[in-house]
């Protein structure tokens, strides 16, 4: 796995933990839920990062 593919599925997996501490305690919902969202987004952005970067590599044009 290329370290893009593998951070994106680290900051996935936080976000999904964030996620759950969010629904399943009482504890500070304002910190925990924007964090996901964060952590969320990040992640999707490392996994297109991958992609376009996989395609650079192999040459594939638009």
């Amino acid at each position: 796995m290329k370290i893009f593919r593998i951070a994106a599925l680290i900051f996935c997996l936080s976000s999904l933990a964030a996620i759950t501490v969010c629904i399943f305690t009482d504890w500070n919902d304002g910190v925990y839920l924007p964090l996901a969202l964060c952590l969320g987004a990040l992640g999707n952005a490392f996994h297109i990062l991958s992609f376009k970067r996989e395609k650079e590599e192999k040459g594939i044009k638009k």
